[in-house]
């Protein structure tokens, strides 16, 4: 019997439109300014972490503008992170509500292969490129005085025996990695996808809060505070319930803008509580409210909210190159990034210029590595997880909308 067409639907099905696409590549490419404002304007950074990012006599004129509501959307990589945490449950679980369990099982068996290939491949152009002498962060971070830049990619941990660790199973556990350093998200994506794909295959037709909690429960006893991301992703994919009215899709859409430029002690926030005390923990009071706001934003976007503009080409193709993106980024800033710094005078106008310069250089590689890497491990993990579960392998759509790529 065909699985393709032997199960039952259920809900009432969810469309993958193309500006679910183009937010990912919007959030990408957040996470890639936001990590440049880190190197070389740290002090932009100094309201959520004065620890790492001290305050500086120094500064450049943006700071303080930085540190305004709304505008403080600029500064908020974590929130970026948390909506693509949440998008990530909401893709991967929408087969469940189009009766397509059969895509869920692909899915579950073949995430390893689909996540670990396109970072593997990052990690060994890491440790080229350090072989080659191409990183220069420790130098630009001395001029910079930005503490994160120099933590950066330590020379005497950069050995091919890490390499190899961190490739194929020691990053995707502990989130810990010497060579790319935004890899520690992979570990609460790995994670969190598998729980979510697990949870909805063996979800009951009825009662199905119950087992829901039950998981959730357990996810939070075993992680504590970082348990957060990965219920970012079981709220992505309980976003699959809800069916949202037009008229609350931009109120939706401006709470999730609220709760994601949330800043520690700013007047506006004054009413929220810490929910995290443990000194070690408090920065995940952003990531905590973060995801709130992500569920809005996100919620407010899968609902059709901005679907014309995010459906645009350039959202788009950045879409297609989102993931590729992410893995470079760091790879790019601490090379061509760092050495154009110091390269150049350091006013704020040449700043805009080495920003541009290196956005740029990241869209130019993060093609090909689309094509020829993260494109090739999507393919390779659902025909894996077909081969194994005895399904055909699920094709890419021609025309129109993209295959979701989660």
């Amino acid at each position: 019997m065909n699985a393709e067409t032997s199960l039952p639907r259920v809900g009432t099905g969810r469309r993958y439109h193309a500006g679910v696409n183009g937010l990912r590549g919007l959030l990408a490419s957040h996470v890639v300014m936001v990590h440049f404002l880190m190197a070389f304007i740290p002090t932009s950074l100094t309201s959520f972490d004065s620890g790492l990012f001290p305050a500086q006599e120094a500064t450049h004129w943006i700071v303080p503008w930085l540190q305004m509501p709304v505008l403080s959307l600029a500064i908020a990589g974590q929130f970026s992170v948390t909506n693509l945490f949440v998008l990530s449950g909401y893709v991967l679980t929408m087969p469940y509500f189009n009766g397509r369990n059969d895509r869920l099982m692909v899915s579950l068996w073949g995430r390893y292969i689909r996540l670990t290939v396109p970072m593997a491949v990052s990690i060994i152009l890491s440790l080229l490129f350090y072989r080659a002498g191409l990183f220069v962060n420790h130098e630009a971070a001395a001029v910079s005085k930005s503490i994160a830049l120099n933590m950066q990619l330590p020379g005497p941990e950069l050995t091919p025996l890490r390499a190899l660790k961190e490739m194929t199973y020691y990053g995707l556990l502990t989130g810990l990695s010497f060579f790319n350093f935004p890899l520690w998200t992979i570990k609460y994506e790995f994670i969190g996808s598998v729980l979510v794909l697990a949870l909805f295959l063996c979800l009951p037709a009825r009662h199905r809060a119950v087992p829901i909690l039950a998981v959730s429960f357990i996810v939070c006893f075993a992680f504590g505070a970082t348990a957060v991301f990965i219920m970012g992703v079981f709220a992505g994919a309980l976003l699959n319930f809800l069916t949202v009215p037009r008229w609350a899709r931009p109120v939706m859409f401006v709470i999730g803008i609220y709760f994601g430029t949330y800043i520690p002690g700013h007047a506006e926030y004054a009413w929220l509580p810490q929910v995290f005390t443990d000194p070690m923990e408090q920065l995940l009071n952003v990531s905590f409210y973060n995801t709130i706001g992500s569920v809005f934003l996100v919620g407010s976007i899968v609902a059709g909210f901005g679907e014309r503009f995010l459906s645009a080409r350039i959202p788009q193709a950045l879409g297609r190159i989102a993931y590729s993106m992410y893995l470079l980024h760091i790879l790019v800033l601490c090379s061509l990034g760092s050495w154009l710094y110091l390269l150049l005078p350091k006013s704020d106008w040449y700043l805009l210029l080495i920003a541009a310069l290196y956005y740029a250089a990241i869209v130019v590689i993060a093609i090909p590595y689309a094509s020829w890497v993260d494109e090739k491990a999507i393919a390779w993990a659902r025909r894996f997880g077909a081969w194994l579960c005895g399904f055909t392998p699920p094709q890419a759509r021609s025309g129109g909308v993209p295959q979701p790529a989660e």
